[in-house]
């Protein structure tokens, strides 16, 4: 509450005891008599009783010395009894009456003391003065009462009341109090409560007063008021206590007296209790100063500034000085009013002391009721400064309206409703500032006119504590900018409500916050119900006060919130505790900024926010409020870590844009954990109305652990005219970005409305997702998900870790783009994929990997999915040395790259395309690209060096529904190794259609130097469903069936077309199969055609190798051959339990068998006849001819190592087939075995006798 001095009696309730009267009387009459003594010679005093003066009886003092200007009295004893009245006689030409009392006594003045005439008044007594509550001054000029020693007058000497001489020649202005001794009993007490007319405001007053403008002095001891009262309207007042010999300067200037007491005086405790009161207030002038050791202030007022009485805007009111050596402590509801209450502007309050404390509703103000500017508040206190309020929960909550145990206690400065003119600053120097319980420091503006500054500088530590603040507000229906608040310290501590906050409710910029803690800044609790209650209802409704460091425009307010600064070495941010810029008003949220040495830590929900809200939502009154942008956070420190559900929020919730968060941290970022109710630390921007803002961070390491996670995401449909976006996030860790556990992750989101998602944007030199961690992108509205861009030295996915980007709306999924100079490897169910959804429509994302080394193992998989409608996105791999695909998950997902369409789904799936040095797809493994839908499938193609399908690994191009299989495309430089069976799938190539599909089957191309198909495994583009099969073509160098198939087979339809061109050789062994079969039993089809060009075939003829294009019902297909030898294998009507070329029909027409090949009946190791136990792998694999030199022209060796085992007694290595002259080389004759490298054929050699040898030349 603000008191004016009008309304001092009501509110302080002050009642007059008779009983107390009735005392202090009785002791008055003992003492009351004025005894002059004769230290003046024939210039004594002289009283004279029962005189007349002002309408009065009275006693009147006569005589004295006087000097010029300067009348001097000295008395023995010098008392007033209580409704007694004495006058000192005024001569002509006399301005100063200067009277001193010599005696061992204290003067007790009961009565009323005064001068007949306009003179200034001195009263000297060493030994104490004494006001009663009857106590009065009447006089026309100043008064100075003293227990100095005397005065001194310059250089002319002195009036000395402890020495008491005859005055010389002093006629100068009295220049100085000197005290040689201060007795312990040597004090001033002034109880007076006296009627003293009437105030500048027009109510009644009491106490000692002087005439207004002129000067009111109480020099002594310790000074003590007990309920004792001082007015001096628009003049001086000064206190001051002095306890050791020293002297203390006094100047004259007209009407107004001044002391200068110097530093090395020591000096006493003044109090001032029960209700006592000073006033200097009036149209302007008006000063007070008090100078103690320690100062009490309890129960008291003390009233400066512009009275009501002020019609000029230019008066200027005087300061308020309180100094003190010691300690100065307010309590029991004590006040400072330094204020305008009507025109002009205040003086300043300015304090200066050891320690200050204010307790119990005390007050210390500057404010402005009227026109004009307020003064400043300027304190210093050395060591402390305490404000401690009282507060009770039970009424803040609302459970009762007790206000009695509500203490308020204030230093603060405001222009009211109403009024004009600027408050005042707010400077606090100090050691330690402590703000408790409801107290506060605050500079508002309610009126017209600016808030003013607050500076808090104390050394060591600030520390507010439950629902205290330090506060600047611009209120509803103020107009101004609210003011700065700046605090420069070691530790600055907010708990349990504490507060530091600018705010706008009315029209005007809010204030900026500027902290500066060397050592930290710690913000922990919140003030109201149990923390277990706190919910957003609950904080609306005003139950719960968190600690906070905010700057707000507020609801219907109009302007700007300020931005908050904060460097300090470590930051702590605990318990519900908050930094926030907000905007619920029309006009942009400030910026937060945080410089932080080493550490910065948000807790338990302890968050920083920016946010823009239209609480229209909320409160139907403000639905006509525009509200601005939210503001900017900026974090740089050594370490950040967000745990227990700590988060930094950038949002817009019905304003314009949400703010930027940007991280700049030296060594690591750590996002870890969730609070009790399930929120996750985590950073975001996000908007319902306008664009998100982005998150951009640079640190050393990166970790978002246990379902820490950052996020933009944007949501509602926002007006028609604006792009709106999700913000991106841009990411720069120097060692590495980690991300782990279930729902940790970084994400961009279009939630719902139009707009765009965010991109992702990340480098770093190791990047891993593990355990349910995510990097996704995602659009469930009209717009595109945002853009996946990682550039990392090694990305590691385990453990269902993901990489995502997702259309579930109208919109295109983003680009998945991974620069990995060294290796990525996706282990136990990870994925990296790109989806169209359900009800989507758009076109998938492409994912694009650039690396040296991709391995995907136990179920890990890349992914390109359309659900909805438009087109899957294409997968495009670049490894340099090697792509390895491998296992099954847990769950029993296949390790692979897939892309597909599902049922249900419109448009084409995306191609895949794999750039690599080594291919090695095993153990169940596949490349999979499948249309569900009258969509096509997506093409797949290969570029390696080496491609190796091994233990079920598979590449597979498929339709289960109209759309088309894709093709796959293998430009393999060396050599393709398709081999085994793994737990379920056989190892190879397949462009397939199912059962009830209608659509086309994928054609294969492959084109390497050597293929080996071997242990069950194949290459197929068969036909279940009704559509036709794709044809495969082959192109190499050495084509190598073992228990392998190259099949082209249909169900009901034209098998599709096998098409080989092999330079070296073609070779099928073991019940291998090249087939173009088409139909069953149950449904007819056509064979394929199989056009083979083959420099060699070779099929041993017991082996069951077959080179068919049957068909069951329908007609068989063509097969044509061109080759320079066929070995082993040949043209049957039928398939025999041989190796077979057939081109038959069970029930319909045959088709041809044309085979355009040299005649090799001539030949003798055409392999028809060997023995079973003859290994031709071993022949084939490292025979050779050598020429004959010319000593043995016409002379060839073959040197088949170990390929031919005779079968004759002695087991000599040689042939029963004539090849001409053959020799045992034993420097050649090393066994060759399995494993060792193979050698092809280079062409057919003739003989000597003519005869033909298949082989190469000898090296």
């Amino acid at each position: 509450m603000k008191i004016k001095e009008s309304l001092q009696l009501a509110i302080f309730g002050f009642i007059t005891c008779l009983s107390t009267g009735f005392l202090i009387s009785k002791t008055l009459a003992q003492q009351s008599n004025i005894i002059p003594d004769n230290t003046l010679g024939g210039e004594n005093s002289r009283l004279n009783s029962n005189v007349e003066i002002n309408g009065i009886n009275a006693d009147r003092i006569d005589g004295g010395a006087r000097r010029n200007s300067n009348l001097f009295h000295s008395f023995q004893e010098f008392n007033i009894n209580n409704n007694q009245a004495v006058y000192f006689a005024n001569p002509d030409g006399v301005e100063n009456i200067l009277t001193r009392v010599t005696g061992g006594n204290q003067s007790n003045i009961f009565g009323t003391l005064g001068v007949d005439g306009a003179a200034n008044l001195f009263l000297i007594n060493p030994n104490g003065i004494v006001f009663g509550e009857s106590a009065s001054l009447d006089l026309q000029g100043s008064f100075l009462g003293t227990t100095a020693s005397g005065l001194r007058f310059g250089e002319q000497g002195s009036f000395n009341a402890t020495n008491p001489e005859i005055p010389g020649s002093l006629t100068v202005n009295p220049s100085a109090l000197f005290f040689n001794q201060v007795e312990a009993s040597g004090g001033i007490i002034n109880k007076s409560q006296a009627a003293a007319g009437i105030n500048p405001n027009g109510g009644e007053t009491t106490g000692l007063r002087v005439p207004d403008g002129k000067s009111l002095l109480l020099v002594g001891g310790n000074i003590d008021f007990d309920g004792g009262r001082l007015r001096a309207y628009e003049g001086n007042i000064e206190l001051a206590s002095v306890t050791v010999p020293g002297t203390v300067g006094l100047d004259i200037s007209g009407d107004n007296f001044s002391l200068n007491i110097p530093e090395d005086v020591e000096r006493g405790d003044v109090s001032l209790t029960n209700q006592s009161f000073i006033s200097v207030l009036g149209a302007g002038g008006g000063n007070f100063t008090i100078n103690a050791r320690n100062l009490e202030i309890s129960n008291s007022a003390i009233f400066a500034g512009i009275a009501e009485n002020s019609d000029n805007p230019n008066n200027q009111g005087g300061d308020v000085n309180l100094n003190a050596t010691g300690l100065i402590e307010f309590k029991g509801d004590s006040v400072i009013n330094n204020s305008v209450n009507s025109q002009g502007n205040t003086g300043d309050i300015n304090i200066n002391s050891n320690s200050l404390s204010l307790t119990t509703g005390s007050q210390i103000y500057s404010d402005i009721y009227g026109i004009g500017n307020a003064g400043n508040i300027n304190i210093n206190a050395r060591e402390s400064i305490s404000l401690q309020g009282a507060i009770n929960i039970d009424w803040f909550i609302g459970n009762n309206d007790d206000v009695e145990d509500i203490k308020y206690t204030t230093i603060s400065s405001a222009v009211f409703p109403g009024y004009t003119g600027n408050a005042g600053n707010i400077k606090i120097t100090t050691g330690t500032l402590s703000i408790n319980d409801y107290a506060s420091i605050y500079s508002d503006t309610m009126g017209k006119g600016n808030a003013g500054s607050i500076t808090i500088n104390a050394r060591d530590a600030v520390s507010l504590d439950n629902y205290s603040e330090v506060s600047s507000l611009v209120s509803a229906g103020g107009v101004g900018k609210g003011g700065n608040i700046q605090v420069i310290t070691k530790n600055l501590i907010l708990t349990n409500g504490g507060q530091l906050s600018t705010k706008v409710s009315g029209e005007g910029n809010a204030g900026n916050i500027f902290v500066e803690a060397s050592d930290r800044v710690k913000l922990d609790g919140l003030f109201g119900n149990n923390i277990a209650d706190y919910s957003i209802d609950n904080v609306l409704d005003g139950i719960f006060i968190t600690s906070s460091i905010e700057s707000i425009l507020v609801n219907s307010g109009t302007g700007r919130g300020g931005d908050i600064q904060i460097n300090t070495g470590n930051l702590f941010v605990s318990n519900y505790a908050k930094i926030s810029s907000g905007t619920t008003g029309q006009g942009n949220a400030g910026n937060i900024t945080i410089n932080a040495r080493d550490k910065v830590t948000f807790s338990e929900l302890g968050y920083a926010e920016s946010a823009a809200i239209n609480i229209s939502q909320f409160f139907d009154e403000y639905n006509t409020v525009t509200v601005g942008n939210g503001g900017d956070i900026r974090i740089k420190t050594g370490e950040l870590l967000l745990k227990d559900g700590g988060y930094i929020s950038a949002s817009n919730d019905g304003g314009q844009n949400a703010g930027n968060i940007f991280l700049d941290v030296r060594d690591t970022i750590t996002f870890d954990g969730g609070a009790s109710n399930g929120i996750k630390s985590n950073a975001n921007t996000t908007t319902n109305n306008g664009s998100a803002g982005n998150i951009e961070v640079k640190t050393g390491s990166l970790f978002l652990t246990n379902g820490g996670y950052m996020t933009t995401a944007l949501f509602g449909e926002g007006s028609a005219d604006e792009i709106r976006s999700a913000g991106d996030i841009k990411i720069n860790a120097r060692d590495t970005v980690k991300i782990d556990g279930e729902l940790s992750g970084l994400i961009t989101s279009l939630l719902n409305g139009a707009g765009e998602s965010g991109n992702i944007e990340i480098e770093t030199k190791s990047f891993s997702i593990t355990n349910d961690g995510r990097l996704f992108t995602a659009t469930g509205g009209k717009g595109n998900a945002g853009n996946i861009k990682l550039t990392t030295e090694s990305l590691f996915l385990d453990s269902s870790g993901f990489i995502l980007t997702e259309t579930l709306n109208k919109g295109d999924a983003g680009t998945i783009e991974l620069n990995v100079t060294d290796s990525i490897l996706l282990s136990n169910s990870s994925s990296i994929s790109s989806n169209v959804g359900v009800e989507a429509e758009g076109k998938g994302g492409s994912i694009n990997i650039n690396t040296q080394d991709l391995t995907l193992l136990d179920g890990s998989r890349m992914t390109s999915s359309l659900s909805g409608k438009g087109r899957g996105g294409d997968i495009n791999i670049n490894a340099s040395e090697s792509v390895n695909l491998s296992g099954i998950g847990a769950t029993g997902f296949f390790s692979g790259i897939f892309t597909f369409t599902r049922a249900g789904a419109s448009g084409d799936a995306g191609n895949t395309t794999v750039t690599t040095n080594n291919f090695r797809i095993t153990d169940n493994a596949a490349v999979n690209a499948t249309t569900f839908n009258d969509g096509n499938a997506g093409n797949i193609t290969f570029y390696a060096n080496t491609f190796e399908a091994t233990n079920g690994g598979q590449i597979v191009t498929a339709t289960d529904s109209s759309g088309d299989a894709g093709n796959m495309n293998l430009n393999v430089k060396d050599k393709i190794t398709l081999s085994g069976i793994g737990t379920s799938l056989r190892s190879g190539l397949f462009a397939n259609t199912s059962p009830i599909s209608t659509g086309e089957g994928g054609s294969i191309l492959i084109d390497p130097r050597l293929v080996i198909i071997e242990n069950g495994a194949g290459i197929s583009v068969g036909s279940d469903g009704s559509g036709n099969a794709g044809d495969i073509i082959l192109q190499a160098g050495t084509l190598q069936l073992n228990n392998g198939f190259i099949s082209a087979q249909t169900a009901s339809t034209k098998g599709g077309n096998i098409g080989l061109q092999i330079s070296k050789l073609l070779l099928l062994r073991n019940e291998s199969q090249i087939t173009t079969t088409a139909g069953n039993e149950q449904f007819g089809g056509n064979g394929g055609n199989i056009d083979i060009n083959s420099k060699f075939i070779v099929a041993p003829q017991n082996e069951d190798s077959d080179i068919t294009a049957n068909a069951f019902s329908g007609n068989g297909g063509r097969v044509d051959i061109i080759s320079n030898g066929i070995f082993g294998i040949e043209t049957q009507q039928s398939l025999t339990n041989k190796s077979d070329i057939t081109a038959s029909s069970e029930t319909g027409i045959s088709g041809e068998t044309n085979i355009n090949a040299d005649d090799t009946s001539s030949i003798q190791n055409s392999f028809t006849e060997l023995s079973p136990n003859i290994d031709t792998d071993a022949i084939i694999a490292n025979s050779c001819i050598v020429r004959g030199h010319k000593k043995q022209e016409n002379s060839f060796r073959n040197t088949g190592s170990g390929g031919l085992v005779s079968n004759r007694p002695g087991n000599v290595l040689t042939s029963e087939y004539i090849t001409g002259e053959v020799r045992n080389i034993d420097s050649f004759n090393q066994a060759w075995k399995k494993g060792d490298a193979i050698v092809e054929p280079q062409g057919l050699y003739r003989m000597e006798n003519g005869e033909l040898l298949l082989s190469r030349e000898c090296n």
